[in-house]
């Protein structure tokens, strides 16, 4: 039987959606939300695993903790997919058993967040590795940095770079805080972070032209021959036969000594200063949960996610200001992410002058070319934002700020430095 037709002149009434799994869940007590998300992960891992209840009685999620494995690659897709959820890695450290860990979810899934206050005192931001300890063997030329705060915008900065001819912009490389190969592979791993290393073996498979096994092979064998990072930096150079070689790693603002190894490492290096305003900034850390991605490591800590947000969005600027206030003019260029998307072609001629090299419109189409951005398929994205495959286009529509609403707290802790970089904020 089909529905009558609404009267004429008169509208059909709407239907209502349905609430989503984690509006429904968000809707129960803790408790009963735990319940049910341990009954939701036993289902959905039990089918994965090929697991019967004693499997899961006994089965500890912390065992897929390896971020390049398929059993991780199932979790974190399948709470994304049913929670919209993003889950990191190091979530999983100490969940002995699927129980704890759907608890641990539960207090994760409500859409509030703590007031303004101080984190739990008892675990304090830490950093999790040590500086770099070994002089470069020589220095490299040809080098180039893109500076920044996460969710900047550096991802899209650096496939608009790589589409030129005479640039390689590969994915985070993540190797000024160390001294050599090996440094950074015991860091990363010590701290939970070897996903970190997947920039570099990326941008071998891409200049090698190889897999990614081949590529993993690459490295290792680097590291076995103790290469320093500025052999590494100039092998990449090498291999592209390129004018500038552009390490687009934002992690390096959290420290003013790792941009200092810059200078140390490179001979005339270059860096390009991205800024967005503060409110796309923060808002983009709470929807991603950057606050548990970043756990205790790299310097800032908070449990409230606007805060953390805000934290690192002043913090992670003013540490590259300092950075840069000692660097010549004509080797620092600041570039404004809401410049990016919304004058797209003077932007990057101004960047493309600046490096010394012609404008090529190719740069200001991103999204028509895999430029070290999808592995295998335009549905799994590689190291860096991982929404930049859900666009086709360039979009200054992401550079709007005026509809996000951040608590007045927020807006002070940033007030100063967004005035000082030219953003305005509401009073």
């Amino acid at each position: 039987m089909t529905e009558p037709m609404a009267p004429s002149g008169a509208e059909a009434a709407p239907r209502k959606r349905a609430p989503s799994r984690r509006q429904h869940l968000a809707g129960l007590d803790t408790d009963a939300r735990a319940d049910e998300l341990n009954r939701h992960l036993r289902q959905r891992l039990g089918i994965w695993l090929l697991a019967d209840d004693a499997a899961l009685d006994a089965f500890e999620p912390e065992r897929l903790l390896d971020p390049l494995g398929k059993d991780w690659a199932f979790l974190s897709h399948t709470l994304l997919k049913d929670l919209g959820l993003r889950l990191y890695p190091n979530e999983l450290r100490g969940q002995k058993s699927i129980a704890s860990f759907a608890r641990y979810l539960a207090h994760e899934i409500p859409d509030c967040v703590p007031a303004d206050g101080p984190s739990d005192p008892s675990v304090a931001a830490t950093w999790p590795w040590a500086a770099p300890d070994l002089d470069p063997p020589r220095k490299v030329t040809g080098t180039a940095f893109v500076l920044s705060t996460p969710r900047a915008g550096s991802t899209l900065l650096r496939v608009m770079l790589e589409g030129h001819s005479r640039l390689f912009a590969p994915p985070e490389l993540w190797l000024l805080p160390f001294g050599t190969l090996r440094h950074r592979q015991a860091q990363l791993r010590a701290s939970d972070r070897g996903f970190l290393g997947n920039g570099l073996t990326q941008a071998v498979a891409a200049l090698w032209q190889i897999d990614d096994v081949a590529a993993e092979q690459q490295v290792a064998t680097w590291l076995d021959d103790g290469l320093h990072v500025s052999d590494v930096y100039r092998l990449l150079a090498d291999r592209r036969n390129c004018d500038w070689l552009i390490d687009k790693t934002p992690g390096y603002a959290a420290s003013v000594t790792w941009m200092q190894q810059a200078e140390t490492l490179c001979s005339d290096a270059r860096y390009l200063l991205l800024i967005r305003h503060p409110y796309t900034v923060i808002e983009s850390f709470v929807r991603m949960r950057f606050h548990r991605m970043f756990g205790t490591s790299l310097g800032i800590r908070h449990d409230d996610p606007f805060v953390f947000g805000a934290m690192v969005w002043d913090v992670w600027n003013r540490n590259a200001l300092s950075f840069l206030d000692g660097i010549p003019e004509h080797r620092k260029c600041v570039v404004r992410y809401e410049d990016i998307v919304g004058k797209p072609e003077e932007t990057m001629t101004g960047i493309a002058s600046f490096l010394g090299v012609d404008y090529e419109p190719s740069m200001i189409n991103p999204y028509d070319a895999n430029r070290m951005t999808f592995r295998g398929s335009k549905h799994v994205a590689t190291t860096g934002d991982p929404n930049f495959a859900n666009r086709e286009r360039l979009d200054a529509r992401l550079a709007d700020w005026e509809h996000i609403r951040l608590p007045a707290h927020i807006r002070d802790r940033v007030r100063d430095l967004a005035g000082r970089l030219g953003y305005e904020l509401p009073q």
